[in-house]
């Protein structure tokens, strides 16, 4: 949000990287309860029963789920579109140096948000006892 008026987070705020390291923890945790949600059809092939968690979810999280990928993919590719490209020599003046900063946060924080959020809604909705249906 910060990056909308033109503040460069990690400059104020060295800690807010810490941000992309906290996805990790807890979308782990989702990813591992997620296995018990997978139905093994064979040695090496499985079917995904993810579609069994949607009754747990609130009828308004599929609309928030698709806000957000559009908002995600529309902030990752305006953030994209000003930094500089893979071929070009970083910026050297300090006012191109801090859009470059304010530009990266950016690109960052929209998959932060759609991580977090994930992780929210499933630890929110999906009781710790759920389990597939056999």
């Amino acid at each position: 949000m910060l990056s909308y008026f033109s503040i460069a987070a990690q400059s104020s705020w060295p800690w807010v990287w810490a941000l992309h390291v906290g996805i990790f923890p807890p979308f782990i945790v989702m990813f591992m309860r997620l296995l018990r949600w997978r139905h093994h059809t064979g040695p090496w092939r499985s079917r995904s029963r993810l579609d069994e968690l949607i009754p747990y979810f609130p009828r308004w999280a599929p609309v928030l789920a698709i806000a957000l990928v559009v908002y995600v993919a529309f902030n990752f590719t305006n953030a994209t579109s000003h930094l500089p490209r893979r071929h070009q020599a970083p910026p050297t003046d300090a006012a191109s140096a801090h859009e470059s900063e304010v530009y990266t946060i950016r690109a960052f924080s929209g998959h932060w948000l759609l991580f977090y959020a994930a992780s929210a809604l499933f630890f929110l909705f999906v009781p710790s006892s759920a389990a597939p249906r056999n």
